[in-house]
C-alpha cells in the first residue's frame, strides 16, 4: 500500500510537470519579448552637435558616443542625403554643483556633481514628420576632489558623454 501510494504520487507529479509547458503556453501564447512596434525609419543622419553650454569642446565627445550607442542599438548611420531620419543634438547645460562637503568645514568641498544636458530632435529626412522635438536628456556623475577637481573633471567628460549617447539611443529606438 505504501509503495503504491509513493508510485501514484510520483506519477501524478511527473504528469503535472509534463503538462506545465502546455498550460503556461495558453496564457502567454501572444507574448513577445521586447518592443514589437516597428520604427518608421531604418537609418539616421546625426547632424553636427551644437553646443550652447560652457562645456568646452564637448560636441565631439557627445557626437561620437551617440553614434556608437546608435550603432550598438542596431541603427544604421547614413549621410544626410540617404538617411530616413535626421537627429539633431544641442548641448544645453553643463553644471557643477556641490555634492559633498567636509564634515568639519562645510565650505570645503569634497565632491562635485557634474551634469551634462542635451536637447534632442528627430525628424524625417524630408522634414515632414517630427518624431520628437527638444527632448531634454541629462546625465549626472560625481567627482571627488582629492588632488584637485580639474583632472577629475577632464576624465569624467567621456563618461558623461557616453551616458548621454545611451539615453539618446534609447529615445531614438523607443517611440511611444
Amino acid at each position: 500500500m505504501k509503495l503504491h501510494s509513493i508510485l501514484s504520487r510520483r506519477l501524478f507529479l511527473a504528469a503535472a510537470f509534463a503538462a506545465l509547458p502546455f498550460l503556461a503556453g495558453v496564457g502567454c501564447s501572444h507574448y513577445t519579448l521586447g518592443d514589437t512596434a516597428s520604427l518608421p525609419y531604418r537609418s539616421i543622419y546625426v547632424a553636427p552637435v551644437d553646443n550652447t553650454s560652457v562645456a568646452p569642446q564637448a560636441q565631439a565627445l557627445v557626437s561620437g558616443q551617440t553614434r556608437t550607442a546608435l550603432l550598438n542599438a542596431g541603427m544604421a548611420l547614413e549621410p544626410r542625403g540617404r538617411a530616413d531620419a535626421v537627429l539633431t543634438l544641442t548641448i544645453t547645460r553643463y553644471s557643477r554643483t556641490t555634492g559633498a562637503t567636509d564634515t568639519t568645514d562645510t565650505m570645503n568641498v569634497r565632491a562635485y556633481d557634474l551634469t551634462l544636458g542635451v536637447k534632442a530632435t528627430l525628424t524625417s529626412a524630408d522634414g515632414g514628420t517630427t518624431y520628437f522635438k527638444d527632448v531634454e536628456l541629462d546625465s549626472t556623475l560625481q567627482i571627488l576632489g582629492t588632488d584637485g577637481f580639474t583632472q577629475a573633471e577632464y576624465e569624467i567628460m567621456p563618461i558623461l558623454a557616453r551616458e548621454i549617447g545611451r539615453k539618446v539611443a534609447d529615445t531614438v529606438t523607443t517611440l511611444w
